[in-house]
């Protein structure tokens, strides 16, 4: 009897040691797996979860537009402040997108200074409308950098919407895409 009870208090605290190990990694594994959905510079969901979001919506055919968006001149920001002034500025264009969009709308980090939202259940004059008022929130916004400076930032905006613009990812970004490079040359 002796041996069985040393034998079962052994046994139950590697059970014990093993269950809390096994729940460390869980955690660990879903903090891992947030972290690989989520833009690391500006807490928006990164192009992976973009691209899986916008396929699914197509795949249902559910009425989708797409804003394809783009920092006007963010080249001469990163030239003229640095790299960390344009993060600085990534990072406080993120915080208005997320301020602004609102239950149908889902906003993305698609790359360097690119950005995208899903809008879903709006009409096209809606999601014009927002499309409008997010530009207009982010050029009325005074933009910190870290040496305390403030500037001003505009962005341009493509517009694109299923199934008119296209039926697949591709074709709704292309679309939504050349009409960001039309706002750009026709004065940003």
């Amino acid at each position: 009897i002796l041996i069985m009870t040393v034998s079962s208090s052994i046994a139950l605290v590697i059970v014990f040691i093993f269950m809390k190990d096994l729940r460390q990694q869980t955690v660990q594994f879903h903090s891992y797996r947030e972290q690989a959905d989520i833009d690391f510079l500006t807490g928006l969901k990164n192009k992976r979860i973009f691209t899986k979001k916008i396929e699914v919506l197509l795949q249902f055919s559910y009425d989708t537009t797409l804003l394809v968006i783009d920092v006007d001149k963010f080249k001469s920001i990163n030239d003229r402040y640095g790299h960390d002034g344009g993060d600085a500025v990534l990072k406080q264009l993120a915080t208005v997108m997320k301020t602004h969009c609102h239950n149908n709308q889902e906003p993305f980090r698609v790359g360097g200074e690119e950005f995208a939202v899903i809008l879903t259940q709006m009409t096209p004059e809606q999601s014009y409308q927002m499309a409008e008022e997010l530009r207009q929130a982010i050029a009325e916004s005074e933009f910190i950098l870290p040496d305390e400076q403030g500037l001003k930032v505009t962005i341009s905006i493509g517009i694109s919407r299923s199934p008119i613009d296209g039926k697949t990812i591709n074709e709704l970004y292309r679309k939504a895409d050349m009409a960001l490079y039309r706002a750009k040359y026709q004065g940003r």
